[in-house]
């Protein structure tokens, strides 16, 4: 008996397929090709590789995007970035970002350079590339590179110096919220080991 082989349907792909692939939604087989909207489901990445092949350039052309630097396509991501690289700090370091990405985060750091850091004793990336006095030292903790440099803020010398008043924002509303991203290294050097 001869052996019937059946042509596979090509699948029409369409602006909310592109929307998809830029955006993030991890379709199944069923989703992806009838509503790319809908909820992931394993085993479709070829389907999804062959759309970004053909959608690549139109999406991309958005990109950089200026408003949100460091931002790339979901697809992108997926598909196209070097290994290693997975965020906006690996995208940098690999030499990824273009000139104008780079311009827009030093204004946006120099924007935000003076304004009091959300946590205590803690720079985003950005800062030490832009606004600090030297690079980050991952060899030594961020408390400890932040008071070899002099670059403390006025709440973070004064919790420093006075040990109560680390003590007294770790028992406040937040509920020592604070507290759980420094090390115990660090923790010692403020007096707040017990917590």
């Amino acid at each position: 008996m001869p052996i019937v082989r059946r042509k596979a349907k090509r699948t029409v792909w369409t602006e909310l397929h592109a929307e998809a692939l830029e955006h993030g939604c991890q379709l199944g087989p069923d989703e992806w090709r009838e509503n790319p909207r809908s909820p992931a489901t394993p085993g479709i990445r070829r389907e999804q590789g062959e759309a970004w092949e053909v959608f690549r350039d139109g999406i991309m052309a958005k990109y950089p995007d200026l408003q949100r630097p460091g931002c790339r396509p979901w697809a992108w991501w997926l598909f196209d970035a070097p290994e290693g690289v997975h965020d906006a700090q690996t995208l940098y370091l690999a030499g990824l970002m273009g000139e104008d990405e780079l311009l827009h985060l030093w204004q946006r750091e120099q924007r935000h350079a003076k304004a009091p850091q959300t946590l205590p004793y803690r720079r985003h990336w950005t800062w030490w590339l832009f606004a600090s006095v030297e690079p980050r030292d991952p060899a030594q903790s961020e408390l400890d590179q932040l008071i070899a440099t002099g670059q403390l803020t006025d709440l973070e010398q004064l919790i420093l110096d006075d040990k109560t008043h680390a003590k007294r924002v770790g028992e406040g509303d937040h509920s020592r919220f604070w507290l759980r991203y420094l090390d115990d290294g660090e923790r010692r050097r403020l007096g707040l080991a017990d917590f």
